[in-house]
């Protein structure tokens, strides 16, 4: 019926200036109402998958039924009221759990469907927030003295998480790249920029103490990789000189004693 529709409008010439807009109006109002009802029960990843089936079935009608011409401007509306219409509601209520749980297929998908409506921007935003959030919560426990040996390594394993997710997902952005980078300078130079410093020092301190480098090049260049990424984050650079040199004449002196001893 649609195609035999199509066909009639075409040889009138109607096509593109009564039928092609009144299909392009009828899709928003559809999508505009389903999606409101989808999101409702829902996850992230099934909206997402929700999305992507939707577009492919578009492109199939058109394919089917309608002017090649159409294609471009009907996905365009669809990807409107799917994707670009929900885009801080979808982030809001569900990147976090994707990014906690590495779903790098999930990951990649919903920076595809924002990159098509130039929503990317937001995207980065939430994930600048997501790393922020973590990052505090991390060396907020640099306080406590029980606590505080674990901050830098959570901190070098948060900071590999994330850089995976920038190298595969988000297809290595040199955008995102910037958003890693300013969301960890802003949770390590905040408030009391000695903290952090005192505790990568210490880090520095422990792995050369304890000997948990490794014998092998390949550990030893992994080492420094994870420090001196945390490094370069660091505002109080002179501050993480000074407390690194106390430690370790701290250790020369306990080691001059231990062989006097």
């Amino acid at each position: 019926l649609v195609a035999t529709l199509v066909a009639m409008f075409s040889a009138l010439g109607l096509y593109a200036t009564v039928f092609e807009p009144a299909f392009l109006k009828r899709s928003v109002s559809f999508y505009n109402s389903e999606s409101e009802q989808v999101l409702q029960r829902l996850s992230l990843a099934e909206y997402l998958l929700h999305c992507d089936a939707r577009l492919e079935g578009e492109r199939v009608r058109c394919a089917e039924c309608l002017q090649a011409s159409s294609v471009p401007a009907l996905l365009a509306k669809v990807r409107g009221e799917l994707v670009k219409a929900h885009a801080v509601r979808l982030l809001d209520s569900g990147l976090a759990g994707l990014v906690e749980g590495h779903r790098f297929e999930d990951l990649a998908r919903l920076y595809r469907l924002l990159e098509e409506v130039g929503e990317l921007p937001a995207l980065r935003k939430a994930w600048g927030d997501i790393i922020k959030r973590a990052g505090s919560k991390i060396l907020s426990a640099g306080d406590a003295p029980e606590e505080s040996k674990g901050v830098m390594p959570a901190l070098m394993e948060l900071r590999s998480k994330m850089m995976a997710i920038l190298t595969e997902p988000f297809r290595n952005s040199s955008e995102f790249a910037l958003s890693l980078k300013d969301s960890f300078e802003a949770f390590l130079n905040a408030g009391s920029q000695n903290v952090p410093a005192k505790l990568l020092a210490r880090h520095v301190d422990e792995l050369l103490k304890n000997e948990r480098v490794g014998s092998n090049d390949a550990e030893l260049e992994q080492a420094i990789e994870h420090v001196m990424g945390i490094f370069r984050y660091l505002a109080a650079k002179d501050a993480f000189e000074a407390f690194f040199k106390k430690d370790l004449a701290k250790r020369a002196l306990q080691q001059q004693r231990a062989v006097g001893g």
